[in-house]
Formats: C-alpha cells, sequence, structure tokens
C-alpha cells in the first residue's frame, strides 16, 4: 500500500497459548473488634476468594509498615518493603488471621501503620493483594470517657481523672519532670502505675518515657485528659 511517498505494510504474528491463565483471586482486610465488643484492636482478618468460594491452604503474609519514621517523618517504604510481616494460611472458610500485641501497648496517640496482606500464587490461582488500610493504634472506647490512664501526645503527658483521683497532686508532680532527659518519679507507686500505663518503661539504665512520635526524650508539659474525649 502506498500513501504519498511512503509505502506501508501490514502484518500478523499468530500464536496459541497452552492452557489457561491462572484464575484472578479477592482478598479482603478487615479489623477485628474486641471479644466484648468494646474497641478495636490490632487484630485482622482476611478473607482469600476465587469466583467467589472460598480459597482454603493459602499462604499469605500480613504486611505492615510504620506510618513514621524515627525522625518524625513519613514513611516511603512500599508495602513490599515492609519491615514487618505475619505470615498465616487460609483455613476451610478462606480466612486468615493476625494480631500485633505490642502495638496494643502503645501509649502515643500519634502512632500509626499501614497494613495490607499479600495472598502467594498458587497452582492454578494468580496471587492477590487486599487493599491496604492506615491504622491508628490507639482506639476509642464505647461507653468509656478515658480508657487510657495515661498517653503522650508528642511531648506532652495527658493524664487520665481516674489516675489524678487516685495520686492527688500527681500532675504537680509529674511537671517536675518536665525538661529532664532521665525521668525520676521518686513516688513508688505513682511510678509503679505510670509503668503499668504504659507511658514509662523501665531499661537497663533507668527510668525512661516511652519514644513517641514527633518526641524528645524530655518532658514539656503534663495536662488532665479532655473531659468525655479519649484523646485530642
Amino acid at each position: 500500500m502506498r500513501v504519498g511517498q511512503t509505502r506501508m505494510a501490514i502484518a500478523a504474528d499468530l500464536f496459541r497459548l497452552d492452557g489457561a491463565p491462572p484464575a484472578g483471586c479477592e482478598l479482603s482486610l478487615e479489623r477485628v473488634l474486641s471479644a466484648d465488643g468494646s474497641h478495636y484492636g490490632n487484630a485482622y482478618t482476611a478473607r482469600l476468594t476465587c469466583k467467589g468460594s472460598p480459597v482454603a491452604g493459602r499462604q499469605m503474609t500480613f504486611r505492615v509498615v510504620p506510618f513514621w519514621t524515627e525522625d518524625g517523618a513519613v514513611n516511603t517504604l512500599a508495602q513490599e518493603q515492609a519491615p514487618i510481616g505475619l505470615s498465616a494460611v487460609t483455613d476451610a472458610d478462606g480466612l486468615a488471621h493476625a494480631a500485633f500485641p505490642a502495638f496494643d501497648a502503645v501509649r502515643d496517640i500519634h502512632f500509626a501503620y499501614t497494613i495490607d496482606a499479600f495472598a502467594e500464587a498458587a497452582p492454578g490461582q494468580a496471587s492477590c493483594v487486599s487493599a491496604s488500610r492506615c491504622e491508628l493504634a490507639m482506639t476509642p472506647y464505647r461507653r468509656c470517657r478515658h480508657p487510657y490512664p495515661a498517653y503522650f501526645a508528642e511531648n506532652t503527658l495527658y493524664l487520665s481523672p481516674e489516675l489524678e483521683k487516685a495520686f492527688p497532686d500527681c500532675r504537680r508532680r509529674l511537671a517536675e519532670e518536665a525538661g529532664r532527659d532521665v525521668p525520676a518519679v521518686p513516688d513508688a507507686p505513682l511510678r509503679q502505675a505510670l509503668l503499668d500505663a504504659g507511658v514509662l518503661r523501665q531499661t537497663e539504665d533507668g527510668l525512661r518515657w516511652i519514644a513517641r512520635v514527633h518526641g524528645a526524650q524530655a518532658l514539656e508539659a503534663v495536662l488532665p485528659q479532655p473531659d468525655g474525649d479519649w484523646y485530642i
């Protein structure tokens, strides 16, 4: 065929695929409500289906990337590079489960992470990935205004009314710790209450406030938790 001064040709390659392509699968991911229905913990259930039917016996990985880096910047790691991963195998209903109890102990309201689930390929079935979810480790409780005795927001420590009732004048006493890299907390019962609350930790080098997003080691302020709000 000639168009103007250019000679053009049309060619076709014929080929045949042996067999059938692997079947596509669907993978969903849900956060799990606690057994008493009071709050969402840091536990997840993934469900794998193929053509609407559950897929049993498939290996999958729950992949977790902390939202913030240690220096407080947004983490740019892809889910494929997740530093935290839990493996599980789907049951007869196509369900796999994973829990992250260390996140349940976090008492930093800014601590967040991105999680997804990835199912490896199997004979006749393609690999599959769920939608990713960005989650906060700390979650509200139903019918409980102050579920956490104490928590951090950056360098400020917030105390619940129950903790202040149990230790009158504790806010003033803890405010004296402001600016210190190494907390003292000489009151042993109060010190134990803060350890139990998860805002203070005992290390080989002595007491330390917990590490937190956008925070230095030293405490800056101590405030009451807002009334009727689980955190700010």
